[in-house]
């Protein structure tokens, strides 16, 4: 859907008097603060070893789940696949707020 001339000038100038440009950069915040809060997740020392040194490996992306998961299966670290699948929400929780190894 694209929008008309004057559609567009009336959302620019909106943004442009702090509109819905201030309102979006609040819930933005918003957002970032409360991620930033969290506690790190907690994941056994072994299995953060091993995903940091599939990170560095690789030089993937580690929200390429499947590539991670292949890379750690190939270079034998089966502990880092049977985490990532028995605790897939946890990792995904790693992302944002990062890990804290556990003994």
């Amino acid at each position: 859907m694209r929008m008309g001339a004057q559609e567009l000038e009336r959302a620019e100038s909106r943004f442009a008097r702090g509109g819905s440009g201030e309102r979006t950069e609040a819930l933005v915040a918003e957002v970032v603060q409360k991620v930033s809060e969290k506690e790190p997740v907690r994941i056994p020392k072994k299995v953060l070893e091993e995903l940091e040194s599939v990170r560095r490996y690789t030089r993937a992306e580690v929200l390429d789940i499947p590539t991670v998961r292949h890379v750690a299966m190939e270079t034998e670290k089966p502990s880092l696949v049977v985490w990532i699948d028995e605790h897939a929400q946890e990792y995904g929780l790693g992302l944002l707020n990062g890990f804290r190894a556990e003994d």
